[in-house]
């Protein structure tokens, strides 16, 4: 079939030739673009693409008006073009420019900067305007124009298309002009599409239906609506669309179709919507079920279902069947792909007769019968021209036998056949059935993929020998399943080194201790868990690892109660006057109100820490009157930084509680130390508490996961045992041995300048059994002049078998004989009663010589962890479930945990702490080697003063090794034991190292099968037939095993279930991630019409993928703030989509602009809600006067902004830019102070700080100097100023707007707001500076010449917080619309930090992946109602966990001394008094009565 018109953007010229004035493109709320408007674009983007020396030219976009004038611009131009997606893998995307010789790439211009393209120095990147000017992008300069060819031929090549090949890098199909100009010809004239209807542009532009979605609509001279980016996948959206825009004629790649089918069959009236404009349904990239035909004829009888079948090498499409509901023939399962066009010839040749041949001949091509199942050959007017590059792949694909089949006349291609892989018959009526392939290609998803390319990439795994991938029918829909040849030295359990990822390189990375900062910022910010008795007590952001919420109150009280008693016995031991006292990481500021006020008024109590907020909190704090006269002072400093707080030698006492466990190696560990010591008197101790053990990291995560697990009857003791280890295995936190102590007693003091005398060790203290104190430890540094040895103590050791036969104690039972449901006594209780008269009649028995005993006794708080951990490896590979572990192991019963109980366990730690020993005698409670036991050190007096740490433990006396890393928790150090699935440790070693490839996600394999073997069968081959089940392996490497069931409780909970349920195929908890059950973006998809079809609420679809999606965590984000809200504020214009959620982002519009001047931020910031507020003159007031004085202009406003924020009661950051910069200033000052929000920070752009600004006159010397224009006032400045003003102002985009402001109806416009709002500023006076309690972060363009450098410097003036100091270097003045997507990314840094700068400075990404992973949930976690129920706070023992012995009872009268340690107020000592009554018994929480 021959056409007139045989180019692509040929086709849009006829249109606009028969019709200019029709409107041919909508797109987002712009009313449209005309046939003659686009042409002219189109046009003006050719004459500068014409120049460009490359042939192939890349388009790197989301789908937009600006990416189709783009793109028609290339092929004006007689260019090709190579569309790239902008989330493409950096290694996939240098592949198909290099192989397709790219050198230039076409940008929309309000999509620069390209993340992805910056990888590419070589690239010339050009930045394409909406009226087709194109721009360096570098530069930011016009580029050149040149003369356009007057024709294009037909046969040249109109685009690149890369699909998948079987190499493992994609290879780039060359299809000209021709094949698709006849194509979209044969479209409309085949469907009976007409210049009346609307059409639509959906499909991802990498694929090559996109081509039919725009030019069939140009073809038929219609209109075409392009959808927003990520729409097509959203069935409800494109619902929303076709009845917004009333469209006819829409695309669907069929598994698509079955989503929007299914949500028009459970929306009726989004049916009837769709129904009023629908009549063409267009379905093409696989194959079209007749069910699914039949079910959207159920919503729409009169319909046209077009199936449409064509491989990118036949130009899109090469045949064509209708159905309607009349003609659909439902006995068949799939849809016939229907008769070629007129242009095509099909034929159907026997593959036996070439297969496994290297090369086909025209002789092997044997055609079939009408009938007979054969492979699918392509000729005719439609081929393409091979494979850019890939000789050796054209020629497997494409040939030229004109004795089989001749090329037509004046074809574009130099081929006349195609081999597409596919198997057809032929009817007897002329209609072609598709039957499946033929090789080793399938589609998912509607993506074609060749299986040998995904093979190709895994065999470049040093593990990997060999890899077959194929299709599989999993679960959810059809997968790619890997089954991988391993090498005999493969170790799938250790880590693959990988190599240099592509990030973006960060501009600052110096400052790396205020992102930590901003951090805590949120952690204390978002997390409400503060004392109703003490305001002191705020444990804001501790979260208990059990029940996953904040710590009770009772918990932190004994913690800090204790904590400061251990530390006050070091007090007071100097004249108070010279007393000097460093907390690091004082955080709130627990430790400090309750040590500071026990030193007295003339101690100096220096606090640091990296959290503005929590010095904020202090700070508060020190103005109440009961604290008015300590000396308390705060630094914002990292642990390390102490010398810039104090100087050397000055502190007593240097403290570090509760912090270690963010510190990110043992070399940063003893370096705080050593920098403290430097800090410290030489009769000083530097403590550090809190530290989390490192050999009671597995048996932790066991009784965590166990306790978890128990809600699930049928989790299985392997499943639990692999997540203990496995999350034990990549901890984030930091856990240290405590054997680097031992070492350091012994042998470490000259790493102190010898000025250590020894090192102190001790188990918490306390009885609930937390985590405060089950898996922690102190060290104190005992500081010195001069190390003075006498000699190592004379020790008697005693194990637990010894003093269990002198104490005739019955032996402790092996796990083995631990039988369900039976309760045996895990540790003879006698030994408690018998221990302390044994201990004094065997003190007494010790020769004089003795300097001390060594007992090792079992750990109440840890001998069942460890039990239970080696319970779970003994019967890991028994095939048991939790229900028969024995029930003394299991980490409840908290309603039943008594003294009795705890007796069960061994001893607990405070008993021995408390012990009355013979007088010149004292004791030390240590751990020991075994971690369900500890050492009980029993030394004289003389001996306890001498180092006693590392004779103790055996620590060898030679020097400290160099290589520190043994010392903390690594992946390497949880051992196997050997009952580690090797599959699923395959399986998680592949995803992750398959994730960083240059596979598109769509590609990776979805379960991996590792073999010694292929089977084969009896010719030699590999038997696909014989392979294992795949489904089988995924079903058993599913994560989904090893996560904890809790069965929905709430109506809501049971509702969303329900739903869930049918979607996954599995039982589903209110605790079940979505991901662990293998979902993926087309099963949520359909989850999320689901979930809007019952509950009337979409929810995201990002967060739907998210690992953190659960049915809880959905509802619960469900139930935020809904965006309707944003209403009732004319002032305050919403930027973000409305479906976007995180923190809020409250923009101070600079002089002269309005909101959209910030749309190009708020586009690239993912993660915040952006607003804007508009002055008077401007958006919903634009009928209001401008206003000129700023405290008129703040009273207007300040009604409903503070109605605006309160109403949300949430986390706001503000941004002032220019003018903006101080109206955002007064109003922090105002809002700051409220108790209905938070401001998280202040970023401050284009102007300098209040008292600056204050005292400037007109627009400001910097620029009025820069600028020449040296006038007093605003209201001397002439028109020529104002426009040499706001063009000096507009920065790179400067000449841009000098030409727009010789309109003078636009110049009136724009210089009468920028007039006014400079007006504003002159008439701004700073009466008082208020200090911000917040970080503020100042932005500017290295090349302003309105704000000087400096300028921006004096916003610290006014900083009561941490200030940072932000560059562009390549921006000028207006920093929003010159570099948006760098704003964009700065502000995202500094409010949702990712952490990649700690990732170099602190060598670790895990106390930070932490941290990041749980700020969100902060703020969700409840805190504990006021009359407490303390039944569930303790895993093992609960709220009845503290036991009771009457030779122990806490005496009364200690209270008497409570005025010397906590503040002297009548309300501390309450609350005090409260504390003890609690270990009493008479507290709320400790129904037993307990001590």
């Amino acid at each position: 079939m021959m056409t007139e018109v045989t180019t692509l953007h040929g086709l849009l010229l006829a249109s606009a030739s028969r019709r200019p004035e029709q409107l041919c493109l909508r797109f987002g709320s712009h009313a449209g673009y005309s046939y003659k408007e686009v042409q002219e674009a189109m046009d003006r983007c050719a004459g500068h693409v014409v120049l460009l020396e490359s042939p192939v030219v890349a388009l790197v976009a989301e789908r937009s008006y600006g990416l189709v004038v783009s793109l028609l611009g290339v092929l004006r131009a007689g260019k090709a073009y190579c569309p790239i997606e902008p989330d493409f893998p950096c290694g996939r995307a240098g592949v198909m420019l290099g192989t397709a010789g790219i050198k230039d790439a076409l940008v929309p211009v309000d999509q620069m900067p390209q993340t992805l393209l910056s990888h590419f120095k070589d690239l010339n990147v050009l930045a394409v305007h909406d009226s087709g000017r194109v721009d360096n992008a570098s530069s930011g300069e016009q580029m050149p124009s040149g003369t356009l060819p007057k024709e294009v031929p037909d046969n040249s090549t109109a685009y690149v298309l890369f699909t998948s090949g079987s190499t493992g890098k994609p290879k780039g199909c060359m299809v000209p002009h021709r094949g698709s100009a006849n194509y979209a010809h044969a479209v409309v004239q085949s469907c009976q599409l007409d210049e009346s209807m609307v059409f639509v542009l959906k499909t991802p532009y990498v694929f090559d239906v996109s081509i039919q979605d725009m030019f069939v609509a140009f073809c038929a001279g219609g209109t075409l609506v392009i959808a927003p980016p990520g729409a097509h996948k959203d069935a409800s959206a494109m619902a929303d669309l076709i009845g917004e825009y009333e469209v006819n004629c829409i695309c669907f790649v069929p598994t698509l179709l079955v989503e929007f089918c299914n949500y028009l069959s459970s929306h009726p009236e989004e049916a009837a919507k769709v129904r009023t404009s629908l009549r063409r349904l267009l379905t093409i990239g696989e194959a079209l079920m007749s069910d699914t035909c039949r079910q959207m004829f159920e919503s729409i009888p009169e319909l046209q279902i077009h199936n449409l079948y064509g491989p990118t090498e036949a130009s899109v499409g090469v045949s064509h069947h209708c159905a309607t509901k009349e003609t659909l023939d439902v006995k068949a399962a799939v849809v016939p792909i229907g008769k070629a066009f007129g242009y095509v010839n099909f034929c159907v040749f026997n593959p036996s007769k070439y297969e496994g041949k290297t090369e086909i001949l025209a002789s092997d091509l044997v055609a079939m019968k009408d009938g007979e199942i054969g492979e699918l050959f392509i000729g005719g007017d439609c081929l393409a021209q091979g494979y850019i590059a890939n000789p050796e792949k054209t020629a497997e694909a494409f040939f030229d036998f004109p004795g089989v089949l001749p090329r037509p006349t004046g074809a574009a291609s130099k081929f006349s056949l195609y081999k597409t892989g596919d198997l057809v018959k032929k009817r007897p009526d002329g209609v072609f059935e598709y039957l499946g392939r033929n090789d080793f290609q399938v589609k998912i998803g509607g993506v074609r993929i060749e299986c040998e390319e995904v093979s190709a990439v895994l065999k470049t795994h040093p593990f990997v020998e060999d890899a077959l991938v194929t299709v599989f029918e999993g679960p959810f829909g059809k997968a790619l399943a890997a089954y991988i040849v391993a090498s005999d030295v493969a170790d799938w359990f250790e880590a693959v080194e990988e190599g240099e990822t592509n990030e973006i390189a960060v501009q600052d990375s110096a400052d790396n201790v205020s992102k930590w900062g901003a951090v805590y910022d949120e952690m204390y910010k978002e997390a409400e868990a503060i004392s109703d008795q003490d305001p002191t007590l705020n444990w804001s952001g501790y979260i208990d690892t059990y029940s996953r919420k904040p710590h009770i109150e009772p918990v932190i009280k004994e913690w800090v109660e204790w904590s400061c008693e251990q530390i006050s016995r070091h007090l007071g031991q100097n004249d108070a006057s010279k007393q000097c006292i460093t907390e690091l990481g004082c955080g709130t500021g627990m430790l400090l109100f309750r040590l500071a006020p026990q030193c007295g008024h003339q101690c100096k109590y220096i606090g640091t820490d990296i959290s503005t907020t929590a010095l904020e909190y202090v700070h508060r704090m020190t103005k109440r009157p009961e604290y008015k006269y300590l000396k308390i002072e705060t630094a914002q400093l990292a642990a390390h930084e102490i010398m810039k707080a104090c100087k050397e030698k000055e502190n007593d006492m240097v403290l570090c509680n509760g912090v270690t466990m963010y510190f990110p190696s043992t070399e940063y560990l003893l370096d705080c130390m050593q920098i403290a010591a430097r800090a410290t008197r030489s009769d000083g101790f530097v403590i550090f508490g809190d530290i989390q053990s490192k050999r009671h990291l597995l048996p932790f995560r066991c009784h965590v996961e166990t306790y978890h697990a128990l809600r699930r009857a049928d989790a299985t003791v392997l499943a639990v045992l692999r997540a203990a280890k496995q999350t034990a295995a990549h901890e984030e936190l930091s856990y240290f041995d405590d054997a680097l102590f031992h070492r350091l007693d012994r042998s470490g003091a000259e790493l102190f300048d010898g000025r250590l005398a020894r090192v102190e060790m001790r188990l918490k203290r306390g009885w609930w059994h937390s985590e405060f104190n089950r898996f922690r430890y102190d060290i104190e540094l005992v500081m010195c002049n001069e190390r003075n040895i006498k000699k190592d103590p004379e020790l008697m050791f005693l194990s637990f078998e010894q003093l269990s036969e002198e104490m005739q104690l019955q032996a402790c039972p092996d796990v083995t004989q631990l039988m369900y449901p039976e309760k045996p006594d895990l540790v003879d209780p006698k030994l408690r009663e018998r221990l302390p008269a044994w201990l004094v009649r065997r003190l007494a028995e010790l020769p004089a010589c003795t300097d001390g005993m060594v007992v090792k006794v079992p750990n109440a708080r840890t001998l069942q962890s460890a039990r239970l951990m080696q319970w779970l490896e003994e019967n890991a590979n028994k095939g048991k479930t939790l229900a028969e572990l024995p029930h003394v192991l299991h980490p409840v019963d908290a309603e039943k945990g008594d003294f009795e109980t705890s007796s069960r366990f061994g001893m607990e730690p405070e008993e021995l702490f408390n012990l009355q020993l013979p007088e010149g005698w004292t004791q030390r409670v240590i751990w020991d080697e075994d971690p369900a036991f500890l050492r009980l050190v029993l030394l004289r007096d003389a001996a306890a003063e001498q180092p006693w740490l590392g004779a103790v433990c055996g620590a060898p006396a030679e020097p400290i090794p160099a290589d520190l890393a043994m010392f903390k928790n690594r992946p390497e150090d949880v051992p196997t034991g050997g009952f580690l699935d090797p599959v699923k440790a395959c399986n998680d070693a592949l995803k992750a190292w398959t994730s960083k490839t240059t596979l598109l996600p769509v590609m990776l394999p979805s379960v991996y099968i590792p073999m010694d073997a292929y089977p084969k069968n009896t010719a030699g081959k590999t038997d696909r037939n014989a392979l294992p089940d795949a489904n089988e392996v995924f079903l058993k490497v599913s994560d989904a095993t090893t996560i904890a069931y809790e069965a929905p409780a709430t109506e809501a909970e049971k509702k969303m279930v329900e739903i869930w349920e049918p979607v996954l195929k599995v039982k589903v908890g209110v605790s079940t991630p979505f991901t662990a059950y293998g979902g993926h973006s087309l099963t949520a998809i359909s989850l999320c019409q689901k979930i809007f079809a019952g509950f009337g609420q979409r929810p995201e679809l990002a967060f739907l993928t998210s690992e953190d999606c659960t049915v809880r965590a959905l509802l619960a984000k469900m139930k935020a703030t809904d965006c309707n809200q944003d209403s009732g504020s004319k002032c305050v214009v919403r930027l973000s989509p409305p479906e976007q959620r995180g923190c809020n982002l409250l923009i101070f519009c600079a002089a002269g602009t309005g909101a959209e001047a910030y749309q190009g931020v708020a586009k690239h910031i993912a993660n915040m809600q952006v607003y804007a507020v508009e002055l008077p003159g401007r958006g919903q007031h634009a009928s209001e006067a401008f206003e000129t004085d700023f405290v008129q202009l703040i009273d207007k406003l300040e009604v409903e902004l503070t109605s605006w924020t309160e109403r949300r009661k949430e986390q706001i950051y503000l941004w002032g830019d220019s003018l903006g910069a101080v109206i955002a200033y007064t109003f922090a000052c105002k809002w700051q102070e409220s108790k209905h929000l938070s401001l998280l920070g202040l970023f401050v752009s284009g102007n300098a700080g209040p008292l600056d600004a204050s005292a400037e006159c007109g627009m400001g010397s910097s620029a009025s100097g820069n600028l020449g224009l040296n006038r007093t006032s605003a209201t001397d400045m002439t028109h020529d100023d104002w426009v040499q003003f706001l063009v000096a102002s507009s920065g790179k985009k400067g000449e841009e707007t000098r030409k727009l402001l010789e309109d003078k109806e636009l110049a009136g416009i724009v210089l009468g707001s920028l007039r006014a709002d400079c007006l504003v500023y002159e008439s701004y006076h700073l009466d008082r500076a208020i200090n911000l309690r917040m970080p503020i972060m100042t932005m500017r363009g290295g090349q302003d010449c309105i704000t000087a450098p400096g300028a921006m410097k004096t916003w610290s003036k006014v900083a009561g917080g941490r200030v940072e100091h932000k560059e562009f270097q390549h921006a000028g003045h207006m920093v929003a619309s010159e570099c948006p997507a760098l704003v964009a990314r700065h502000i995202g840094q500094v409010a949702m930090p990712d952490f990649s700068d700690e990732l170099d400075a602190f060598k670790t990404f895990r106390a930070a992946y932490r941290l990041q992973r749980h700020r969100t949930k902060l703020h969700e976690a409840s805190r504990m109602p006021k009359n407490y129920e303390f039944l569930g706070c303790s895993p093992v023992l609960g709220a009845t966990a503290v036991p009771q012995d009457l030779d122990m009872i806490l005496d009364f009268s200690m209270l008497d001394g409570l005025g010397s340690i906590s503040p002297p107020t009548k309300q501390m000592k309450h609350m005090r008094l409260g504390n003890m009554e609690w270990r009493k018994g008479g507290y709320t929480g400790n129904r037993a009565n307990l001590p």
